[in-house]
């Protein structure tokens, strides 16, 4: 330390809390290969395939994919699912900030769960970095809250849906699984809610009753040749292309449900075509009614008079649009506030 008094003054700053997001699944695994070179005596030194199985069942964290023992890694994904179950019984967890990366010791969300993000903004002056946003941190954690919100009552999906459209929780990637679960609870015992078809040229076109009642919900992808009316086909497969579910309405067209929380939903032409061929069928002869499934704060949006194909569509080149294009129009589907099974 100086002993010139001087020197010592009030630090004067303007600073901000940066969030540096998580390295990608390439980066990881080139890190892996380095390690693997210098570590070889190791206990615990897993090979690229262990390296990306882990990346993809316990996130994106460098420790847990390269040092971690296989008891470690029990531990962890036993913590796991405590803290899953926790989250998905009580709003509190996710509508307060403060129990966001809370200290492993809190009974609050870790990193478990959840991952920072960054959303770069070349306006802004720290470039995004400054902005504090979070995602499940693997696709196993959406798995895994879709398996226990199935396991809830729809009292406490309603209280979670509710707190979701008042701005209180902002997980984006929390949020369809919700969605989805109340629509095929109230599916089974009659849903009454509003829609309104997505027009791409200008159109003056109201909101309208939508109403579904189905005595039975399948879990298992079913070709569209063996569907059969009054059953909502949910698929367990989370990795399903472009719909959440699919059905047959009353005039046995192909009706598909999307929950959502993006205000765009474009799709290349190969993600339309991966449904179908998922399904057996082709668009050429398959007309597809897709709705997607909105927050009801997010009605003022979807009321436009017209929508870019944009808004449907990765763009293709001038002439390339897939002669079938017309045959898949777009609807969105929003519940009452209170998300009850009917409109008030």
């Amino acid at each position: 330390m100086s002993p010139n008094n001087k020197l010592f003054h009030q630090f004067k700053k303007n600073a901000k809390m940066l969030f540096m997001p998580c390295p990608s699944e390439l980066q990881i695994r080139l890190m892996s290969q380095v390690y693997q070179s210098f570590a070889k005596e190791s206990e615990y030194c897993p090979n690229d395939e262990e390296t990306c199985e882990r990346v993809k069942t316990l996130g994106p964290f460098i420790l847990t994919a390269l040092c971690w023992s296989r008891d470690e890694i029990a531990l962890f994904n036993t913590d796991r699912s405590i803290e899953i179950e926790n989250i998905t019984k009580d709003t509190t967890k996710v509508a307060a900030r403060k129990h966001i990366m809370v200290p492993l010791t809190d009974k609050g969300l870790s990193n478990r769960v959840l991952r920072y993000v960054v959303y770069r903004n070349s306006d802004e002056s720290f470039l995004g970095y400054a902005g504090c946003h979070y995602e499940f941190s693997c696709k196993e954690v959406s798995r895994l809250v879709s398996v226990d919100i199935r396991k809830i009552g729809i009292e406490t999906v309603k209280q979670h849906l509710i707190a979701v459209n008042r701005g209180e929780i902002s997980i984006q990637n929390f949020i369809p699984a919700f969605l989805e679960q109340i629509f095929a609870l109230f599916a089974l015992t009659g849903l009454e809610w509003k829609y309104r078809q997505m027009p791409q040229s200008k159109r003056e076109i109201l909101w309208e009753n939508f109403t579904v009642k189905f005595y039975h919900v399948e879990r298992t992808k079913t070709l569209f040749k063996n569907m059969a009316a009054d059953v909502l086909y949910y698929p367990h497969d989370r990795t399903f292309p472009l719909v959440d579910m699919y059905y047959l309405n009353q005039f046995g067209k192909l009706v598909g449900i999307q929950a959502t929380m993006s205000k765009t939903h474009a799709k290349g032409v190969s993600t339309y075509k991966r449904f179908y061929d998922e399904i057996g069928t082709n668009p050429e002869i398959t007309p597809l009614m897709l709705y997607y499934l909105i927050l009801p704060r997010n009605v003022k949006h979807y009321s436009q008079s017209a929508f870019p194909q944009s808004q449907f569509w990765d763009p293709v080149g001038p002439g390339n649009e897939p002669p079938w294009q017309n045959n898949i129009a777009f609807f969105a589907l929003a519940p009452p506030d209170n998300f009850e099974a009917t409109m008030s």
